[in-house]
């Protein structure tokens, strides 16, 4: 079985939408109900266009930007939160704002969670499938992670050279640029950003601000491997 989950980005930035969506719009995950899950994800460049969307269709996750002119995300979530509807519908904040003044926030006014940018895309999978299930089996533990934990760039590349992984790890730049480096059993076989290649595009690579990084293993075994870490550092932040 195949199951849609409709997704809302809210965010000014274009870019940042187009990327959550082509780089969603690549993955899905099996439900706790063994259906298989994809995604249709819609953008809303506004708060304004966000609520007339909301409220002409049936989102089932709303991911949303904090820093928006007019109608900020604070406020937009505790807009969607007054909507029946939308009462327990999983939202998710991700923003540059490192303060944990603003996270509290946006935690305190009904987010669910929040990812700082840049951002794994298995770990956005990974607490999209956790708060989807929590809403759908209330039994399940609430204590999964905490919004605030999150894994870095950094650490997925540990874990990779850690495990001694094969595939692609592959990173999206503000530029709406990608970039790749090719890991055979934990060690560096191929880079390359632009014209830049080997050394030269590793050193770049690492030194440009990201907005999105994603681990295609070459196995189901490396795919598993880096989702199991991911949960495990999350667990023990």
């Amino acid at each position: 079985m195949e199951k849609i989950l409709s997704i809302l980005v809210v965010d000014d930035d274009l870019i940042i939408g187009k990327t959550i969506t082509k780089m969603l719009n690549n993955k899905s995950f099996i439900s706790n109900s063994l259906e298989v899950v994809k995604f249709a994800v819609e953008i809303a460049e506004i708060g304004t266009i966000a609520i007339k969307m909301l409220e002409e269709k049936d989102f089932d996750i709303v991911i949303c930007d904090i820093e928006m002119p007019g109608i900020d995300g604070i406020k937009l979530c505790q807009i969607t939160r007054k909507m029946e509807k939308y009462k327990t519908t999983p939202f998710i904040f991700i923003s540059s704002y490192k303060d944990i003044e603003v996270r509290l926030e946006a935690l305190s006014v009904g987010g669910n969670d929040y990812i700082s940018k840049p951002f794994s895309v298995e770990e956005l999978l990974i607490r999209i499938k956790k708060l989807i299930s929590s809403k759908n089996d209330t039994s399940l533990s609430k204590d999964f992670y905490t919004p605030l934990a999150q894994t870095s760039l950094k650490q997925k590349i540990e874990l990779i050279v850690k495990y001694q992984l094969s595939g692609t790890l592959k990173m999206c730049f503000k530029d709406f640029s990608d970039a790749k480096i090719e890991f055979f059993e934990g060690k560096i076989v191929e880079a390359r950003w632009a014209e830049l290649e080997a050394e030269e595009a590793v050193r770049n690579i690492l030194s440009r601000s990201v907005i999105t990084y994603s681990f295609d293993g070459k196995s189901v075994s490396d795919k598993g491997i880096i989702n199991s870490s991911i949960i495990k550092l999350i667990k023990e932040t």
